[in-house]
């Protein structure tokens, strides 16, 4: 919502630049570009997983939401530090069916995630970063607890869909994400706080 807001602030501060005298009209009639509004359709998605987070807090989940992972701009979404361990989540609002594809040959096999006809696979892949910098603030003495990636799509799901695991991230969508993250686990309650005052140090809020 941050991106979105400042994209939006950006053309309306070069619309009347421009156009001094009838450029709080043309805002008014036109459109945000599509590459700006798909920045509040991705803000909606990430404020509903957060919230389904932040209701989870009851079955002892910690939740930290829009950290920066550190020596970068980038940021991580969502760290869920559950009694099983610590997910790293990524939600994404995209148009279309989710489907794993095979486009690989006759003798090869190339697995990729798609949304509708859109190749998501770079999502996936970008998972790895964000599950590293958890990792490496949690430091080696919290070397044992599993640290996982989710990719949590606000999409359109095939009738007897499952999660599915796709270069090691599991793709699923809101509720079964919720039903993964309340399962019990070896991690008690002190723990898991522990834990998480151990990120929430490390990694800081992006804004």
């Amino acid at each position: 919502m941050r991106e979105f807001d400042r994209r939006k602030a950006i053309r309306e501060d070069r619309v009347r630049l421009r156009h001094p005298r009838i450029g709080k009209l043309l805002l008014a009639v036109t459109e945000e570009p599509q590459t700006t509004k798909n920045w509040a359709t991705g803000a909606v998605g990430e404020q509903r997983v957060g919230a389904i987070l932040d209701g989870l807090s009851q079955a002892g989940v910690v939740s930290l939401h829009d950290r920066r992972r550190p020596g970068t701009t980038a940021n991580i979404d969502h760290v869920a530090i559950t009694p099983s361990g610590i997910w790293v989540i990524d939600p994404k609002r995209y148009q279309g069916e989710v489907r794993k594809r095979d486009v690989g040959g006759w003798f090869s096999t190339d697995l990729r995630l798609y949304v509708g006809r859109r190749d998501c696979t770079k999502l996936v892949e970008a998972m790895d970063k964000q599950v590293g910098a958890v990792r490496k603030a949690l430091g080696p003495e919290w070397d044992e607890i599993p640290v996982r990636a989710m990719l949590c799509l606000l999409s359109e799901w095939p009738l007897f869909s499952k999660p599915f695991e796709l270069e090691g991230v599991l793709v699923t969508w809101p509720r079964a994400m919720r039903e993964l993250l309340v399962r019990p686990g070896p991690y008690d309650a002190a723990t898991v706080e522990l834990i998480a005052a151990r990120l929430d140090e490390r990694l800081r809020p992006a804004s």
